[in-house]
């Protein structure tokens, strides 16, 4: 069984694909992941645990209620998690956002780099001046270096 290269496949896909970027997607995007990042923060989970009294006073209702304080921290620090995960995906939308500009900078400088020698370079096989000095010697100046009549 051959292995599979996740990173090779994902350049591979980049670069088969045209990257067309919808700047007001990008915006809506990381304008709702910081609106709810906030709201996460202000809201908190922490205090709305139940005291395990409050399933009763019999041994199983203790084990009830320890369990039921065990789970909500599981979901107290899971929840946690994904906020930081959605906040490091807002923080790789605008990297990557940088990233796409920066590139169209860079393919914008070597297109007009690539324009300008090929305006060079069609102006080095131009050479009005050589051409005129040429016709000039035909038309006034004989074979022999004389001037003609």
């Amino acid at each position: 069984m051959s292995a599979v290269d996740p990173i090779g496949t994902i350049t591979d896909l980049v670069h088969a694909i045209e990257l067309v970027i919808d700047q007001a997607a990008i915006d809506q995007v990381t304008q709702t992941l910081e609106q709810k990042a906030s709201e996460v923060h202000h809201c908190k989970l922490a205090d709305l645990s139940v005291p395990v009294s409050t399933f009763g006073g019999s041994a199983t209702a203790s084990e009830l209620g320890l369990h039921h304080a065990l789970a909500h921290e599981v979901m107290v620090e899971t929840l946690q998690g994904v906020v930081a995960d959605l906040e490091a995906y807002r923080t790789a939308i605008r990297r990557a956002e940088t990233l796409i500009g920066q590139a169209d900078e860079s393919s914008a400088a070597d297109l007009n780099r690539k324009q300008a020698t090929a305006v060079l370079t069609e102006l080095a096989g131009h050479d009005e001046a050589g051409r005129r000095n040429h016709a000039a010697r035909n038309h006034y100046v004989d074979d022999r270096g004389g001037e003609r009549a």
